[in-house]
């Protein structure tokens, strides 16, 4: 008896579990659900199967379907990767209604290759997907989907052969109507491509009246970027309907041409520059990567390869983000404006892409978000980059202003240099004429005329010669520099204000070291620094004064300070000096008069020489101890200073 039940409990285990089999891969349509009028998921209810080696539909092997091995799939959400194989889907529907029901059969995704629909008889119902022309079936969505109709109580079986050369991943849904899922998404792209284009149309504007050539990479680059996102969602095909011919089909040259046009555009957009030869290499070798995948795309090597190809499509996109972050990135020490608002915009497609990757990897859900994340990403990207587009053509307008303020600057000075050759040439002919007639000892009322001939020439040359002096600050460039020894050339300096000197009674203390040299311009060096320096210290010294000149070195620079104790400077006059502003001047102890223009050239050549100046001071205009100004010229040591 216990072995009977055991054998009969044995086959009943058998029994059920064979029959209830198919029913975990059924979908079963009640009264109550059709009432209901829901788009239902249905990919967990489905059985799934791949061709096995050999399996082909052109060698009519649809009557061996039995062979396949079909296994529950029981996930909500069908991601099919890169594959050469035809992929299998089993339906089997059961109506437990009374009255016969019609459904819509929907894959929601654009991208899902070519999609035979066979019965159980195998027999091709219908043939759809985006690798198929609308043309040949109707269609009035970028869905594919496959109307189904059920009797009262009917069952029935049906098949999906899926071919795609995409990663196709999505939902199968079971649904009323096929709008009713395309209608929402619809939207989306439409107000996604009415913005784009108004952005397109108004930048192609503003380069037909700028001709910069930034604006047209921006054009490519937008522009192919609307056209991969419509390839993405099937509205070139829905939209263009050609009649044999399927433009999704090409989706890796889109994505190609999409790649090439942002890094060029990234480029162009930061300024970048290569920092090397590898470098550069490396750049022309990643455009060139997608240039051949976007030939090879257009081939039927593509199919071939398909599963290799696919993923290195998929990678390039993901490194070409990187790649344009780390240009970005690189530049910013150079146009941190610029740079920062590139790295937001493009953080809004690193994020775009990856939750789109991850989506069609399975990895993060599928939904209205996720779905159409490349489509805000991209938004929001265009948005920010507006902004940064606007404040580019700003400073291009500074510069543009400030090119022309130079070009006006340099006609200018040319035309000062012509003036000043033409001025000076009538006064030098009279000093010349007069000096002559001095040196032939003329009587003496006809000499007297003749010295205030040459004074008065001699003053108009010397306001002519201050008013070029003042214009041409800016423009002066030391020549080629040699050894100079510092002693030396203060001697030869101080040879210019012996006069002065003797005038003032000031006596000069020097405390050199004869051994220091420095690499600048000797000419330069005097008369255009230590005498500036030598002139001030006299001017604005009281009489019997003092001034202290010494130099020494440390192990960096080579320093020559010049002290004086007279007058000092205002608190204002040093701001003005540091802050590069102009430098009044202002009467000596002696009423001496001075253009006040000396200190901004003690300067500008210090910068020229890779020195420095630092001066302090204290004002007044008693004769005190601690009262005066020390200048100090700071200059990098070489080797052969010492």
């Amino acid at each position: 008896m216990p072995k009977f039940l055991n054998l009969f409990f044995i086959i009943f285990l058998l029994v059920h579990f064979t029959r209830s089999a198919p029913s975990l891969a059924s979908v079963i349509i009640t009264e109550t659900s059709h009432n209901q009028g829901i788009n239902q998921n249905i990919t967990h209810l489905v059985e799934f199967a791949e061709s096995p080696p050999g399996f082909s539909l052109e060698k009519d092997d649809l009557r061996d379907i039995d062979i396949l091995n079909f296994k529950p799939y029981q996930k909500s959400f069908m991601n099919l990767t890169y594959s050469k194989k035809t992929r299998w889907v089993r339906f089997h529907f059961i109506n437990n209604s009374n009255f016969e029901i019609s459904k819509d059969l929907v894959f929601n995704t654009p991208l899902n290759g070519s999609i035979y629909v066979i019965d159980e008889n195998a027999k091709v119902l219908e043939t759809m997907g985006s690798s198929v022309p609308l043309k040949s079936y109707f269609q009035n969505s970028n869905l594919p989907s496959y109307h189904l109709k059920l009797k009262a109580r009917e069952n029935k079986i049906l098949y999906w052969a899926i071919r795609t050369r995409h990663n196709a991943s999505g939902e199968i849904i079971l649904s009323d109507a096929v709008h009713t899922l395309a209608h929402p998404q619809d939207l989306v792209i439409l107000f996604y491509t009415g913005g784009i284009l108004a952005l397109l149309f108004f930048n192609l504007l503003t380069y037909i009246f700028t001709r910069e050539a930034f604006y047209k990479y921006y054009l490519f680059y937008v522009s192919s970027f609307l056209f991969f996102v419509l390839c993405i969602k099937g509205k070139l095909d829905q939209w263009f309907y050609l009649p044999n011919f399927t433009i999704t089909h090409y989706l890796i040259c889109f994505s190609s041409v999409l790649a090439i046009n942002s890094v060029t555009f990234t480029r162009n957009f930061l300024n970048y520059s290569f920092a090397n030869s590898v470098h550069r290499y490396l750049h022309y070798g990643f455009l060139g990567f997608f240039a051949l995948l976007f030939i090879t795309g257009l081939t039927p090597v593509y199919d071939y390869l398909n599963p290799i190809l696919g993923h290195a499509i998929d990678f390039g996109i993901i490194i070409a983000c990187l790649y344009m972050i780390f240009m970005g990135i690189r530049t910013y020490q150079f146009n941190k404006i610029f740079s920062t608002i590139y790295l937001l915009s493009w953080s809004f497609i690193f994020i775009g892409v990856f939750s789109w990757f991850g989506m069609k990897w399975g990895y993060i859900p599928s939904n209205m978000i996720t779905q159409n994340i490349l489509l805000i990403a991209n938004l929001l990207e265009m948005s920010t980059l507006s902004l940064g587009i606007s404040i580019r053509q700003l400073e291009w307008q500074k510069e543009k202003s400030l090119i022309s303020q130079k070009a006006a600057e340099k006609e200018k000075f040319e035309r000062l240099l012509k003036v000043l050759t033409h001025d000076l040439s009538n006064p030098l002919t009279l000093v010349l004429a007069n000096t002559k007639r001095l040196m032939a000892r003329d009587e003496l009322t006809y000499q007297n005329q003749s010295l205030d001939k040459i004074l008065l020439a001699t003053e108009n040359m010397k306001k002519v010669l201050n008013k070029v002096r003042e214009e041409q600050l800016l423009n002066l460039t030391p020549e080629t520099p040699g050894r100079v020894n510092i002693l030396e050339a203060l001697q030869y300096s101080m040879i210019f204000f012996e006069d002065q000197l003797q005038n003032k009674h000031i006596k000069v203390e020097l405390n050199l070291n004869s051994d220091l040299t420095l690499n600048v311009d000797r000419t330069v060096l005097i008369n255009n620094i230590f005498n500036n320096i030598l002139s001030n210290a006299i001017k604005f010294s009281h009489l019997q004064g003092l001034i202290k000149i010494s130099s020494f070195s440390t192990n960096k620079e080579i320093i020559v300070e010049f002290k004086d104790y007279g007058v000092g400077m205002s608190p204002e006059l040093l701001n003005n000096f540091y802050n590069d502003s102009a430098v009044v001047s202002t009467l000596g102890t002696s009423q001496e008069v001075g253009s006040g223009f000396g200190l901004r050239l003690i300067q500008e050549y210090m910068r020229k020489f890779g020195g420095n100046v630092e001066i302090t001071s204290k004002q007044s205009m008693q004769d005190q101890i601690d009262q005066g100004t020390t200048v100090r010229l700071i200059f990098p040591l070489d080797k052969k200073s010492l």
